[in-house]
């Protein structure tokens, strides 16, 4: 395993850690389908709980990004200031911003549930990324690096040969299998 900083990490018993099921979320019917090409039932529902998480966050966002800018063009024509109409006129790009990456993230689910899961093999390589008091987890494969929680990062053994399955458009990791040397 790879670390960026200058302490080691212990590494974790097994029976702690998880498997690899556990940490991803995936049953044995869930990873055939991801081996023909398909994404589960159980995965389309996951996807599309985290895409709703993100859209509530997003109108909340917008909500509050639209009272600000409305108040400072308000204040702005009540008081003639320069700086406050400027600053509302940025604060509405900055909302067309918000739902121009929602409209995106919504395309991508769309991709996701709709088009072929990835398969890509290869021998798994731990880094931990350490900035200020955050810790990033990366698995490498094939030279692509991909940021994981915790648990899936240490679910991974190092060094070993893994087929991994990823959606299409927003290459999120649905499923895994440790493969024979």
């Amino acid at each position: 395993m790879n670390t960026e900083t200058s302490s080691t990490p212990t590494p974790l018993p097994i029976t702690f850690i998880g498997t690899l099921q556990e940490a991803l979320q995936f049953s044995d019917a869930d990873a055939a389908l991801n081996r023909t090409g398909a994404v589960s039932l159980a995965q389309k529902k996951r996807l599309t709980r985290a895409w709703t998480r993100l859209l509530i966050g997003g109108v909340i966002a917008i909500a509050a990004v639209t009272i600000a800018a409305t108040f400072a063009l308000f204040i702005a024509q009540r008081q003639n200031s320069l700086v406050l109409q400027l600053t509302g006129i940025a604060l509405t790009f900055f909302n067309a911003l918000i739902v121009i990456r929602l409209a995106q993230s919504r395309m991508r689910l769309n991709s996701d549930l709709r088009d072929p899961v990835t398969r890509s093999e290869g021998t798994i390589r731990h880094t931990v990324r350490v900035s200020g008091r955050t810790a990033r987890y990366l698995l490498e494969v094939n030279g692509e690096r991909l940021m994981v929680e915790k648990p899936v990062f240490f679910a991974f053994e190092d060094s070993r040969r893994y087929a991994l399955y990823r959606t299409a458009a927003s290459k999120t990791l649905i499923s895994a299998e440790k493969l024979e040397l």
